[in-house]
């Protein structure tokens, strides 16, 4: 599967509104503050920072400046504030990398995808040839000779590695690259969204609130299927990169694996997006 198509960069965008940003503002201090209750300085800025996402995401172009630095806002007052900046922060990266993926794919499909090696062959040519004798009181005979006309063979030489087309080698070795980034970024949100869902809970928070703060406990199951999804398909590039160089690959990659692995991969990103959870539920959280 190919994670930067537009159906699913459309949907990490709306994702990106969604409640496992759960951001926050600076300096938040929560040491008096009742079990499952945001305080004052928390709520306000949650929603404060929500509209800088919005902006940034939504706006008439993505401002990425201003969407980092919504995030950075959280501060590190509390470990759930510090939680939410970095989930928050990761899930930017991610979208950026995945921006980056489409401006590779068209430079790498532009690069290899019409590539090709044609061979002509003509063997042999075409000849006509007339023999005309004329005698004193006896016309001779004419005889027209024998027309050859040679076949023209045009095709296309292919070659392959190991039942792969060298450019197609090529084109994977381009774009890896760049799948290997987004496989670390979904790793790190996982990481980050699975610690501040673990925070949001201690701090005792249920329900709506818990879902808006730190997305649903589903949101952490498809984050982590996400991730393991990633991993397959970034080895199966990482492995035809290596066969493009010319070396031997750790493990045997049949193209029907690398079909059911992009497949996979499709289908844990449409999990994941549909996962999320809206921040408008702010209100649902007790808060001072």
């Amino acid at each position: 599967m190919n994670p930067a198509k537009s159906a699913f960069r459309i949907s990490l965008l709306i994702a990106l509104a969604s409640g496992a940003l759960a951001v926050a503002g600076p300096a938040a201090a929560v040491a008096k503050v009742p079990h499952a209750t945001l305080s004052h300085t928390e709520y306000r800025l949650l929603g404060k920072t929500l509209v800088g996402i919005k902006q940034a995401v939504f706006g008439k172009s993505l401002d990425l400046t201003l969407g980092y630095a919504s995030c950075r806002a959280d501060g590190s007052s509390s470990s759930l504030m510090r939680s939410e900046r970095s989930a928050c922060g990761n899930e930017v990266a991610l979208f950026e990398q995945l921006e980056q993926v489409e401006v590779t794919e068209i430079r790498c499909h532009a690069q290899y995808l019409t590539a090709t090696t044609t061979t002509t062959t003509t063997p042999t040519t075409t000849s006509t040839g007339t023999t005309t004798t004329t005698g004193t009181t006896t016309t001779g005979t004419t005889t027209t000779g024998t027309t050859t006309t040679g076949t023209t063979t045009t095709g296309t030489t292919t070659t392959t590695v190991d039942g792969y087309n060298v450019v197609q080698l090529r084109l994977v070795a381009c774009l890896s690259p760049s799948y290997q980034r987004v496989t670390h970024d979904i790793q790190t949100v996982y990481a980050s969204s699975a610690l501040n869902h673990k925070r949001a809970v201690a701090r005792g928070f249920t329900g709506a609130c818990l879902a808006t703060l730190a997305g649903p406990a589903k949101l952490i199951t498809d984050e982590r299927r996400f991730a393991s999804a990633g991993n397959e398909i970034a080895a199966d590039f990482a492995g035809l990169t290596e066969l493009a160089d010319g070396q031997s690959p750790k493990r045997v990659i049949l193209d029907s694996q690398l079909t059911s692995d992009g497949l996979a991969f499709e289908l844990a990103a449409s999990a994941y997006t549909a996962a999320m959870t809206p921040i408008e539920k702010l209100s649902s959280c007790a808060h001072e």
